[in-house]
């Protein structure tokens, strides 16, 4: 005998209806009535049920998801706008620098250092102002006082003197 007791359809067979007498039969038949019937209830619906409840949680969390994502995707634009802001004024202070390095490198040259030394009164230093040091095969340091009288000395003071005058 076949029944068929979870389908609720009425052009469902129940082919076991044929094979009992007819009080089991009428009992079957009731059976698929109430089943129907109850399928077909209004009182059987998801508000009346007390399921209202939960499709309204259903709602709530699916809007706050819905708000959650589209909250991120303002939040990550805002990021994105800040980002490419931020990355567009480094260019221009990059672009900036190379522009005032360039600046500082034409007037940095020594040409212009040592002009700039005359402007405020400073002088070359002169090779007679130099202190030699002779170093004495004993070890000792011996700071030796220029000779005076020699010839040589004062060639190369003359000497001296005519190249300081040709660099400035």
């Amino acid at each position: 005998m076949l029944l068929y007791r979870d389908k609720v359809d009425i052009h469902t067979l129940d082919l076991g209806m044929f094979d009992v007498d007819e009080a089991q039969r009428k009992r079957q038949i009731r059976k698929n009535r109430e089943m129907v019937e109850k399928s077909k209830d209004p009182n059987a619906s998801l508000s009346k049920k007390g399921s209202w409840f939960l499709l309204i949680i259903i709602a709530a969390i699916t809007l706050g998801i819905f708000f959650m994502a589209l909250h991120g995707k303002i939040e990550l634009d805002r990021i994105n706008s800040e980002t490419n802001l931020l990355a567009a004024r480094l260019d221009e202070s990059q672009r900036e620098n190379a522009r005032l390095m360039t600046v500082l490198e034409g007037l940095a040259t020594p040409a212009k250092v040592e002009e700039h030394a005359r402007e405020n009164g400073l002088m070359r230093e002169q090779v007679s102002q130099t202190v030699h040091i002779y170093v004495n095969v004993e070890k000792t340091i011996e700071i030796a006082d220029k000779p005076q009288n020699d010839i040589l000395g004062r060639f190369n003071d003359w000497f001296s003197a005519q190249l300081e005058s040709f660099r400035y």
